[in-house]
Order: C-alpha cells, then structure tokens, then sequence
C-alpha cells in the first residue's frame, strides 16, 4: 500500500541507508529533512516527493529533472548532489544533497547587509550562474530564499539552492516540464519573458533575477513596490527597471543592476560578463566573514544603558537618617545652666 504523507516521519529509514531525524522545510513540491547518511554517519539534506505527487507524471519528471540538474554541476557555491532514488518500501522519490548550516539571503537582507557584503554574495552567486549555464542549466527560480550563506570550516560561502523549476540543456535536447503560458517561479524576482509563459526562458532570466536581488541588498526593498503577483508581474513588463540610488555603491555598479533588469533577454549582461565587471569593485582585502561580522555587529540592538543611582538618593531603599537638630540646642542650655551654677558657687564661697 502506497505510503501516505503523514507516515514519513522523523525515524524513517530509506533504502537502510538514510535516516530522516527532523523536517527542515516543507514545500509544494517536497518536505525536507535532516538526516543521517547511516553507512558513514554523515548529515546530510534529504527532501521526498510528497507522497499525494508520486504518481503524478508531470511533477514525478520535473522532480527528476531537479535532481539532474543538481548533477550536471560540481562547483563551490552550488548544492552538492550525493543521491538520487526511488523506495520501493516506502513507494517514495527522494534525492539526497548535502546539509547546509547558515542563514539564508533572506536572512541577511532582512537584517540589512553593507554594499561591500553585497557585492561578494552577489560575485558568489555569479559564480554559480556562470558554471551553470555553461553545463547548459537554466535555475529560473532564483530568490533570496534559494541562496544561502554557509558556515563552513574554511570561512562563509554562497550556496544556491533548489533547482526545481531549472531547464536542462542536454547536447541538443532540452529538458523541461513547463509548457507554453505556463507561468513558474517567484513574482518578486521574474522576468518579463517568464512572466509571459514563454518555453524557451533561460540563462538570461536568471541574470534579471540577479539583479532583482542585487537592487535588494542595495536598497533594502524590492525593485517594484507591488500588493501581489499580478501586479509584480505587470511591473516586470510594463515599468521601467529602477537604479539603486545607494551612495555606498559605485555608479557603475548601479548602472549594471540597471542594465541586468533589461526587458529585453538579449540587453543584460551574461553571467561571465557581469563577474569581470563586478571583480574591481570587490574588497579582496577583506574576507566575508570579516563583512559579515561587522554587519552582524551594526545590525545589532544598543545595549540598554542602566543609570545606576546613588544608594544614599533613594530614600526608598536606604532611609535617610536625618540629624537631630534639637542636639546643639540642649547642648548650649546645659552648658549656660552649668556656668550659672558656677558663677553663684563662686559668690557664695567668697
């Protein structure tokens, strides 16, 4: 009997191999657990097709067409693919990739990030850009949400993330489950052409979602100030693409958020294009995680200044002992009254 999504819970064992210990993530697509790799004892990220999908051809290939994607690639700042496979006893697909500790871009924006830090992430996820386009995979739903920065042995690193919506080019063929006016991907960070259905959107839609991202963590808000999809998505073709106006980020650099924003695919700038023009305006002298912490640092809240009273001012606390001024007073009458005793001792003697 075909499992049902409430019973891959936390403890499964797929294939003997892989333990889900917790859920990380839940999607329409798939749930994402931590796990353990049990022949090495290693954690690793283990995300299952929901169970009410695994027998639906359409999403069962677009899942297949993820995990393809995933391992077309071997590069630094892309997810690792470790596995791929069907259990027969759990009647589940799963894919296996390497568990991330970080925080994601949309973590970070949040928080506010400084232009120098920006421009590495943003120099990071090029990278990934570059080397996968050029083993022909299109990632068509980059967002803030799909990239993360990891915190590894060797320092922070970019990570992207989720390939699900990716169109993989193999030789002459190309792999992809959307259709003709078929709309995918997130409407803060689409292209006119994705906007629009169209087939054969691909590298360039990721470079004008870049820029979205890049305009982003300049400015703190997104290009276009929308309610909803459709409104984003009227944006996206219609309004002209905005320039950061951040004066700590170089004109030129501005000029290319700008460029990268081009309605039209063949006007933006191709990933390896866009690393020599961001390369001079990278800080190599300091490392991420130098910017990161100084960020992390500016971000956080004042410290709370407490004013610590004088004990002797609060009566509340410590009473006041105030003097008796009736002590000099008697004093003076006990001294006058001893003098007349003396005076009149005196005569009396004499």
């Amino acid at each position: 009997m075909p499992a049902t999504r409430s019973e891959i819970k936390a403890g499964t064992v797929l294939d003997g191999r892989y333990r889900l210990d917790h859920v990380i993530g839940n999607g329409t697509m798939g749930t994402v657990y931590h796990a353990t790799q049990l022949t090495v004892n290693r954690p690793v990220a283990v995300k299952v097709l929901n169970t009410s999908l695994q027998h639906h051809p359409k999403l069962q290939q677009r899942f297949e067409i993820e995990a393809r994607a995933v391992a077309a690639l071997n590069h630094p700042n892309v997810l690792t693919l470790f596995d791929f496979a069907y259990s027969m006893d759990k009647d589940v697909l799963y894919m296996v990739v390497e568990f991330i500790d970080g925080d994601t871009l949309s973590d970070l924006i949040r928080r506010g990030m400084s232009p120098k830090l920006a421009l590495h992430v943003a120099f990071q996820i090029t990278n990934a850009l570059a080397h996968a386009h050029d083993a022909g995979v299109a990632h068509r739903d980059l967002k803030p949400g799909n990239v993360m920065l990891a915190h590894e042995r060797r320092g922070e690193r970019v990570k992207v993330l989720d390939f699900g919506l990716a169109r993989v080019r193999d030789g002459v063929r190309s792999k992809r489950v959307t259709g003709e006016g078929d709309v995918q991907g997130a409407p803060g960070y689409m292209s006119p052409e994705q906007c629009v259905g169209d087939m054969n959107t691909g590298p360039p839609a990721d470079l004008y979602a870049l820029g979205c991202i890049m305009f982003e963590m300049f400015e703190g808000t997104l290009p276009f100030d929308c309610d909803g999809p459709g409104q984003f998505m009227q944006a996206h073709m219609h309004e002209p693409p905005p320039t950061p106006k951040n004066p700590a980020v170089a004109e030129p650099v501005r000029a290319l958020v700008n460029q990268m924003m081009n309605k039209s695919p063949e006007q933006r700038p191709t990933a390896e294009h866009l690393l020599e023009a961001l390369q001079p305006y990278l800080d190599v002298d300091v490392s991420m995680e130098t910017l990161l912490r100084r960020d992390r640092i500016e971000a956080a809240p004042a410290p709370v200044v407490v004013h610590t009273v004088p004990v002797e001012t609060v009566s509340a606390v410590t009473p006041r002992t105030t003097p008796d001024r009736r002590t000099p007073l008697i004093a003076v009458i006990v001294a006058l009254v001893l003098a007349n005793a003396l005076t009149i001792a005196y005569f009396a003697l004499t």
